[in-house]
């Protein structure tokens, strides 16, 4: 459990942030294929077995719906002029890949400039539980159906396009701080739901929430810190629903103005 404390100036906000443990257990950790580097390809099931720096080669692929259990660990990108800023840490090829971390006493993370942390560009797919930190010269995931319980700090953020996407799709239960753009969703007509996230974002110039075109958006129950502007929204459907915003920011008052932020309500609840 990672408890996160943000003081506005209309409450002290603490997010909860715990991983979810559907489908996931330690003993992924001893039992599925151990993979021991950056450029590792799996067909079945496997789990990171320690910390990998990683200077070149294509990243971890995940065939035919393989999942990764991180175990805990590490990818870094250690040569920021060579192979890996060119490169996402994991691909998926497949529809049903996972990314994820089963570990309870120690976080999992990719660190540094990949081009991409995890890309997805398939149906039913998952990242969860993931610390993305200094990654994504291009985006740190790509077209995930489901991107939940991840930390995403000094990075970009999460990109859904039309390429892929079901209704069922969610960004949900994230941690957003000093990112580019939290979540930017172009061109897509599927629906996808956006709540219970956290943006802690510093500059006025930043979005946190982009929408371009997109036909069926959902948002609800997020919380908005900081200086971002909570939405951008282009020619987009969008319905919004008890997302709050710091009044402190001057993109605040034009949030609630639009009818995309609220004044929080008595007696009020946490989203």
């Amino acid at each position: 459990m990672m408890q996160l404390i943000r003081r506005t100036g209309f409450i002290t906000v603490t997010a909860l942030m715990v991983l979810t443990t559907a489908q996931r257990s330690f003993a992924n950790c001893s039992t599925w294929t151990a993979i021991n580097s950056c450029t590792a390809t799996c067909s079945s099931d496997c789990y990171l077995l320690n910390d990998q720096n990683c200077t070149d080669g294509q990243g971890i692929t995940l065939n035919s719906g393989a999942r990764l259990d991180m175990c805990g660990h590490t990818l870094t990108c250690t040569d920021a002029s060579g192979v890996c800023p060119s490169k996402a840490a994991i691909t998926m090829t497949a529809n049903g890949s996972q990314v994820f971390n089963s570990a309870t006493t120690s976080q999992a993370q990719i660190i540094n400039p990949f081009q991409y942390g995890v890309k997805c560009d398939h149906t039913s797919t998952r990242v969860s539980g993931i610390r993305f930190e200094n990654v994504g010269t291009v985006v740190a995931t790509e077209d995930c159906a489901k991107v939940e319980n991840n930390v995403f700090k000094d990075s970009e953020g999460v990109l859904l396009t039309g390429a892929t996407g079901a209704n069922t799709d969610e960004i949900h239960n994230n941690y957003f701080d000093n990112v580019g753009t939290a979540i930017e969703v172009n061109n897509r007509t599927a629906k996808i739901t956006i709540d219970h996230n956290l943006f802690a974002m510093g500059a006025a110039s930043v979005q946190d929430v982009a929408l371009t075109n997109a036909s069926n958006v959902v948002t609800n129950n997020n919380v908005f810190l900081g200086q971002g502007a909570p939405f951008d929204v282009s020619s987009s459907t969008v319905t919004y629903s008890a997302n709050y915003c710091d009044p402190v920011s001057s993109n605040c008052a034009t949030c609630v103005g639009n009818g995309q932020c609220f004044d929080p309500p008595p007696p009020f609840t946490m989203p």
